[in-house]
């Protein structure tokens, strides 16, 4: 995975969760590879993704699995940003779904659909999550403002900066 030293990631993957990656200095050659295969396998664009910082409040997340971009989403895995939020968290591997509540609010997304439910009603989404290294990873902003929270993009410091609705 990408460092703090700034280091870019190729990654491409499809709804199986299936995926190419490489870090090394050949990226731009093995990205265009990863990225044909991405869009062979899915019909999706894939993009050549930075590590990105998430910060829920004041403080930075930390995830086992690197967050993705995809079709200029951030997906990030799902338990650590619905936690965060102070949500509670359900996952059925039955379905391949992630449900969470945080007071009124609720968010239901499941796996290769690109519709979501938020707070009982079906929202269509731009990009569908994914599974990678064995991680349910969903679309940043869909499930945070579904709960309630707002988050603001900084594109010069590549961090998502996630501020939960205050009571």
């Amino acid at each position: 995975a990408a460092g703090g030293d700034g280091a870019y990631t190729a990654v491409a993957h499809d709804y199986s969760g299936a995926y190419l990656k490489t870090d090394k200095e050949d990226f731009a050659v093995y990205a265009i590879v990863a990225k044909e295969a991405g869009k062979a396998a899915s019909g999706r664009e894939m993009s050549i993704v930075k590590t990105a910082e998430i910060v829920c409040g004041n403080k930075k997340l930390s995830f086992d699995t690197d967050p993705v971009v995809i079709n200029g989403r951030l997906l990030v895995p799902f338990r650590a940003v619905f936690e965060a939020l102070g949500a509670n968290v359900d996952f059925d591997e039955k379905t391949v779904s992630a449900s969470a509540v945080l007071g009124e609010k609720s968010v239901k997304i499941t796996l290769g659909l690109n519709t979501a439910e938020v707070c009982g009603k079906e929202i269509e989404t731009d990009v569908c999550p994914v599974i990678r290294d064995n991680r349910f990873l969903v679309p940043l902003r869909l499930v945070s403002e579904g709960l309630g929270a707002s988050v603001t993009w900084d594109k010069d410091n590549y961090r998502a900066v996630i501020t939960p609705n205050q009571p």
